[in-house]
């Protein structure tokens, strides 16, 4: 299993990968799973990063949120499900303003109850 998408090649996985062999389950799940992983992660932050400035589709922005900690519950990614919630903490920051919207702020605590909530099946709090 690999613990961060973005950084998969550390020493110890290298060296561990020499010194003992590969079951095929293993070789496969890091062949074709861990890539497909990647790119879904990828996508994920993208439209975060690509949406968090159009005001007209925070509804959509919310709901990619929603769709990357249900991404984390499913494959148990605690590393990645940590950086979104440092990414939506720096978004929400950066967009605070005086008038702030009543939608934008019922978006903002429904995103962030959700947030709690995977903590707390992940185990993360």
């Amino acid at each position: 299993e690999v613990e961060d998408l973005e950084n998969d090649k550390t020493p110890e996985t290298i060296l561990l990968a020499s010194a003992t062999s590969e079951r095929d389950r293993d070789r496969t799940e890091r062949q074709e799973l861990v890539p497909w992983l990647k790119f879904l992660w990828e996508s994920y932050r993208s439209t975060l990063e690509i949406l968090r400035h159009i005001i007209k589709l925070q509804n959509v922005y919310h709901r990619t949120a929603n769709r990357i900690f249900v991404f984390c519950i499913e494959y148990r990614r605690n590393t990645e499900f940590r950086k979104v919630c440092d990414t939506l903490r720096i978004h929400a920051n950066k967009s605070r303003e005086p008038e702030m919207s009543a939608e934008t702020l019922e978006y903002h605590l429904a995103t962030r109850f959700e947030q709690l909530k995977v903590a707390s099946k992940l185990r993360l709090w």
